[in-house]
């Protein structure tokens, strides 16, 4: 059984500034307010009102002084697994600043290969170092404003973790699409993978070409951010050792493509159900 590449994507976006959080409603995916004290290296956590069923809260935290990195335990307390998540931080420093930075975590939406989602009734940790390029840390608040969820619905705080995500999710879809196309317009050349391989890596010289804005999903267009990573991942997947796969494995791989395909386009149509 061929082991393919998959990517887990990982959002982090820097606000900057002083910014108060207002509590955020109850949501699928909750994570509680907690605060770490420099003094005596402690981090205690407060519990968010969850006034439904579904949710995801912080079951523990906990200060790593090496690191200096605070580590926190989610559960996911909902009956749904979690396909992504956005959540707010607000952080407080010893010297009087403060900043605001928006973070998320997006997971492989298709499962042919075994379920690498938040799965429902598990936990996960996020790991969040130290902030303020080593200034000391007074106060930290996380609160999760944005989940999606395997069915396809999403619960939506913050509007814009929302629209940054199906705006991704559609790129990806887009970039996948051409790649698909490469595998079928490859398979009637005497060597399909190696025909395959040549086309990717000339479309990947034209996208490295490019400058590419970090923040920006170009939607419809094929040298978007998502087109990179959808490309890294077609290349390394088709690469075998020093060659190329067997024209037999290859065919299983655009199986497995057209099955990533499929689940992205399902789930860039995310149903908002508050």
């Amino acid at each position: 059984m061929i082991r393919y590449v998959i990517t887990v994507f990982v959002i982090a976006l820097a606000l900057g500034g002083s910014t108060s959080l207002h509590a955020s409603p109850p949501i699928g995916a909750v994570v509680q307010t907690w605060h770490y004290d420099p003094l005596t290296n402690h981090v205690t956590a407060q519990v968010v009102n969850v006034s439904h069923n579904l949710g995801v809260v912080v079951q523990s935290a906990r200060y790593d002084t090496e690191k200096r990195s605070v580590i926190i335990k989610l559960l996911n307390t909902s009956r749904h697994d979690v396909t992504a998540y956005n959540y707010a931080l607000s952080i407080d420093y010893a010297d009087g600043t403060s900043g605001l930075e928006d973070r998320g975590r997006a997971f492989e939406v298709s499962q042919t290969d075994g379920n690498d989602l938040f799965i429902a009734g598990t936990t996960r940790e996020e790991n969040l170092f130290e902030f303020g390029y080593g200034k000391a840390v007074s106060r930290v608040v996380a609160t999760v404003d944005m989940v999606a969820y395997d069915d396809g619905t999403a619960e939506v705080v913050n509007e814009a973790a929302f629209n940054r995500l199906v705006e991704s999710r559609k790129a990806a879809a887009v970039a996948m699409e051409k790649i698909s196309a490469i595998f079928k317009q490859a398979l009637s050349a005497g060597n399909p993978p190696q025909a395959a391989l040549d086309e990717l890596l000339k479309l990947n010289e034209i996208y490295a070409a490019q400058k590419h804005d970090a923040q920006a999903v170009a939607v419809g267009s094929e040298m978007s951010m998502e087109t990179g990573i959808e490309l890294h991942v077609a290349i390394e997947n088709i690469r075998s050792g020093s060659g190329t796969l067997r024209p037999d494995q290859f065919q299983e791989y655009i199986h497995h493509h057209d099955d990533r395909l499929a689940a992205m386009k399902v789930h860039s149509e995310l149903r908002r159900i508050n």
